[in-house]
């Protein structure tokens, strides 16, 4: 397998009409993954040299992040 960064889950792609009042939070955190998945994804594979090890750390990462957002 090579380095090149796995294509977006489609967990995060979700239906805005159904997503209620919590769009706009919803709304970030999928810029924010979008944004930022790739430069993540690439560090972590940097230091575990896996792809599926990377984007496993990878969406862990985004899911601890949503559960606790700063």
């Amino acid at each position: 397998m090579d380095s090149s960064s796995p294509k977006l889950p489609l967990v995060w792609s979700m239906d805005k009409a159904k997503a209620g009042a919590a769009d706009d939070a919803i709304a970030r955190f999928e810029r924010l993954f979008h944004e930022h998945w790739s430069r993540v994804y690439g560090a972590l594979f940097r230091v575990v040299g896996d792809p599926a090890e990377a984007e496993d750390l990878a969406l862990e990462t985004f899911l601890r992040l949503y559960l606790r957002p700063p």
